[in-house]
């Protein structure tokens, strides 16, 4: 959601309930990219429910004229969405898919479950994700690692969150903006001084305009650690991960609340080696990879306790999904392998990590790219 729909929301919620306390979760991705358009469709539609013509037309106008949409298709889609959606091609088929669906939905916010598959449509404007991350379907490239890039914090987002804070402080609110979770392997690719860089960053901006910063990734295991089983994908919880980490957000702002000491439930930035001997065993594993005149360089690593023994097998599969892979190495505690490659084309590279000699699946992660 974009920092300015989120700035909206807030300031709804304080002229109509007097709010005293806002929590903004968000990723870093967040303010590292241009606010997803469809994200600004779902909350508008949302928002209109109830509303006058004024400002329905007013909702409307925005979301045609935002810097990322207007003057092209986007905008075009929006003004007109009767014959065209701008979550498809526009085509014939789509645009009677369209007028059909507009015609029999009752409330235009059940949309929500066309932005992508495993979406789940709650209520009044609310979706989540219904699906286990699956490590062989998923991308795992792009923004999938948002927290490890060096991508810069861009201009406009940044300058929408200081908007938020300064209005929040203004009208007397208690502003929490949280870190959301992402799952360990993400957090095993922030090895870099990049994942610190970045989050260090907005913990500084939140913190410099009057909100307090809390980063949910680097929680203790015995408050709260996120499994693989709670989330759709690398940076998103599906439902049942939202449940728990709900109530871990509860429990840690009830102790705010209090006044009590919450160091003790999260390691700081420069406990990060702690962090990571904190797994109690094989949580997943990662590869780089770096082109090279006659191949590709690959260098495995692994989340796990430190001087745990692992060894690593690397496979690469061309064609469609299905296709057989084929053994570049068998497992050795070198983490390093040399795939050759000639000419140009697209491969799927698979990495098995696995504890020294075990067979146990709790012993095995893989990693796809």
């Amino acid at each position: 959601q974009a920092i300015h729909n989120s700035a909206a929301a807030l300031r709804t919620a304080s002229d109509d309930h007097q709010i005293r306390r806002a929590i903004v979760c968000l990723r870093a991705s967040t303010l590292q990219y241009d606010a997803w358009y469809n994200s600004q469709i779902t909350f508008l539609e949302a928002k209109s429910q109830g509303e006058g013509p004024l400002d329905v037309a007013r909702n409307v106008w925005d979301v045609a004229t935002y810097d990322t949409s207007f003057g092209n298709s986007r905008s075009l889609g929006w003004l007109f969405p009767w014959v065209y959606n701008p979550l498809e091609p526009l085509d014939w088929d789509h645009v009677a898919d369209n007028v059909s669906r507009r015609l029999t939905t009752s409330d235009p916010t059940q949309d929500t479950s066309r932005l992508g598959k495993h979406f789940e449509y709650h209520e009044r404007g609310q979706g989540a994700y219904d699906n286990t991350m699956d490590f062989e379907s998923f991308d795992v490239g792009g923004e999938e690692f948002d927290l490890t890039e060096s991508k810069p914090l861009l201009g406009t987002p940044v300058r929408e969150l200081e908007a938020l804070l300064d209005e929040c402080a203004d009208r007397g609110i208690e502003t929490y903006v949280v870190l959301m979770p992402a799952a360990p392997l993400t957090n095993l690719a922030g090895q870099s001084a990049a994942y610190r860089s970045i989050v260090m960053s907005i913990s500084e901006i939140v913190e410099g305009h009057g909100g307090t910063f809390i980063d949910f990734n680097l929680t203790k295991e015995d408050f709260y650690r996120p499994r693989y089983d709670e989330f759709a994908n690398c940076t998103h919880l599906n439902y049942d991960g939202s449940l728990r980490f709900s109530e871990a957000l509860g429990t840690y702002l009830r102790k705010l609340e209090g006044a009590q000491d919450v160091s003790s439930l999260t390691y700081a930035y420069d406990e990060w080696d702690d962090y990571i001997a904190s797994f109690d065993r094989l949580e997943g594993c990662y590869f780089t990879s770096q082109r090279q005149d006659r191949g590709i360089s690959l260098k495995a690593s692994s989340i796990t306790q430190h001087g745990v023994p692992i060894e690593y097998r690397f496979e690469v599969r061309e064609g469609e999904k299905g296709a057989p892979y084929e053994v570049v190495r068998d497992f050795g505690r070198n983490p390093c392998a040399f795939l050759p490659v000639e000419g140009e084309g697209s491969c799927v590279v698979r990495v098995t990590a696995r504890v020294q000699g075990s067979s146990s699946p709790d012993d095995t992660r893989t990693f796809y790219r």
